[in-house]
């Protein structure tokens, strides 16, 4: 599923979705960017890769350690059954 499309604008982060690409069998990549207002705070982004049916096959929390106010993230979730797609659930300020 390639494309840029807006996930959602929250607080004091901001995430587009770049991309999300099958890696293997048993993992799926996802390319985003976030924009954060504050670039010390650490943040945690959950996300999502799902089969098909829709159904939730992978899942893992990805931290974004500080530094940069806008950069391009890429993380692997690692699936139970082959993905087709993968999300950014949400993205916290990381405790």
């Amino acid at each position: 599923e390639d494309g840029i499309r807006d996930i959602s604008v929250w607080l004091e982060f901001r995430r587009v979705l770049f991309r999300s690409k099958e890696v293997s069998e048993k993992s799926m990549g996802i390319t985003f960017e976030i924009t954060r207002n504050n670039p010390d705070q650490v943040i945690d982004c959950r996300l999502t890769a799902v089969d098909f049916d829709k159904f939730i096959v992978g899942e893992v929390v990805h931290r974004i350690p500080a530094g940069q106010k806008h950069l391009q993230v890429y993380a692997v979730i690692p699936t139970r059954a082959r993905a087709v797609s993968a999300d950014v659930v949400r993205c916290f300020a990381a405790y």
